[in-house]
């Protein structure tokens, strides 16, 4: 994923990869340290980027990260971000599509003693919202059904399918993998 965001006030871009890791498709070094619990950042590796598990549902993968603050450059990506995605797969940047900005409010709060952030991005007709909660990977299983179930027994209702946001909101409007999504929007290349 490649997308530009606001944080604390500061715009930056981001890249970010996501591998399953049972499949071991991430490139080499990428897991080198699977185990590890929480954000990890690859000592010496020719990009600084940040690694975490991630659990959507009962589907865990692996995403490594990088970001960059603009501050007014011209070009959105960085030659090491622009690195760090051709180690992941081969990019065509001519192809990618601006999207967005969409409103993207966040709320904190404590769910079963858990710091955790309630987002919501509203894009268009769609509300894509998301708790996100961060603990040691040992505990994964354990926090994801305590608040699975402290959220059914308070009438809050999980999607069925659970998937990040970006991916919901491109199955809502008719993205599938099946086809690129330049083609999708009319902007054939």
């Amino acid at each position: 994923m490649f997308r530009t965001k606001t944080r604390r006030g500061e715009e930056l871009s981001a890249v970010k990869a996501h591998f399953d890791p049972s499949a071991s498709d991430a490139p080499e070094r990428f897991l080198w340290n699977q185990e590890a619990d929480g954000n990890t950042i690859i000592p010496d590796a020719p990009e600084r980027f940040r690694c975490v598990w991630d659990r959507y549902g009962n589907n865990v993968s692996f995403a490594c990260q990088m970001q960059s603050l603009l501050a007014g450059r011209k070009e959105l990506w960085t030659d090491e971000q622009v690195r760090f995605a051709e180690r992941c797969q081969s990019v065509t940047w001519g192809d990618l599509v601006g999207f967005g900005p969409n409103p993207n409010p966040k709320w904190r709060l404590n769910v079963t003693g858990h710091r955790a952030v309630m987002d919501d991005v509203q894009a268009g007709l769609f509300h894509l919202m998301e708790l996100e909660v961060k603990v040691f990977k040992h505990d994964g299983e354990a926090v994801y059904e305590n608040i699975s179930t402290y959220l059914g027994e308070r009438g809050i209702v999980l999607c069925h399918k659970q998937e990040p946001k970006t991916v919901r909101l491109f199955h809502a409007m008719g993205y599938d993998r099946s086809h690129r999504l330049v083609q999708q929007f009319g902007l054939e290349t």
